[in-house]
């Protein structure tokens, strides 16, 4: 089996073009803004890396003993944000694009999601279950409190495309709610009940701001019929 590198294929088809060709795993690719760079997680223990998206020479951006995984890029380019185990949990971490020491931004976290930007750049979203149940919080990107958007409970959260509000899932019994509330934080709305449905709510994958699209998974049973022959 060979190493895992990242490739970049046209969206309207085409030949794969390799970016990346190093001994250890490169995974988990995020575009820059400007789509000119991407930011990676290579090596053990994993490190983020940035290369430039028509290929070249990758950069390394955090080197540390800790794991250093998960970036994203700040709306303007000139970060990135990365998930770190450098205080033994896994907190939310940023370090400037162009190279330099990075800061952390939150202490106990204990995240396993991967940090998103709010539209503007000011905040940062993760997912936390500090309070005893998971749930998403934001964190000034300057710096400073974290504080939570969503109630407890909530789970498999997707960004709306302006990034304004966030869909996620809240489990009610046998009942599993989709709803809506500002990215900010603020006032829920609820946009569906799933009950008294077979199977299981598999989690949210996307929404283009008309539709939401989750998976369901189902287990069905078959009755068959067969003739018993006498020996």
């Amino acid at each position: 089996m060979g190493n895992r590198n990242i490739w970049v294929v046209p969206a309207s088809g085409g030949p794969a073009r390799q970016v990346t060709r190093t001994t250890a795993w490169s995974f988990g690719p995020q575009w820059s803004p400007d789509g000119r760079m991407l930011a990676f997680t290579e090596g053990s223990p994993e490190d983020v890396w940035v290369v430039p998206a028509s290929g070249g020479a990758p950069r390394r951006l955090t080197d540390d003993p800790a794991k250093d995984h998960s970036p994203s890029w700040s709306p303007d380019g000139r970060e990135v944000a990365f998930l770190s185990s450098r205080g033994g949990v896994l907190d939310v971490w940023v370090a400037p694009a162009a190279g330099g020491p990075p800061r952390r931004l939150t202490r106990g976290a204990d995240t396993g999601s991967r940090p998103h930007w709010s539209p503007d750049g000011r905040w940062i979203l993760f997912e936390s279950s500090r309070s005893g149940r998971n749930q998403l919080w934001r964190v000034p990107a300057a710096g400073g409190e974290a504080t939570p958007v969503t109630p407890p409970g909530s789970f498999s959260r997707v960004f709306s495309p302006n990034g304004r509000t966030v869909v996620y899932a809240r489990k009610e019994g046998a009942r599993v709610r989709l709803l809506e509330s500002p990215s900010g934080g603020g006032r829920e709305r609820l946009l569906a009940e799933l009950e008294e449905r077979p199977g299981a709510f598999g989690g949210l994958t996307a929404t283009d701001g008309r539709f939401l699209y989750f998976t369901w998974s189902q287990t069905f049973s078959d009755l068959w019929v067969m003739d018993i022959v006498g020996q």
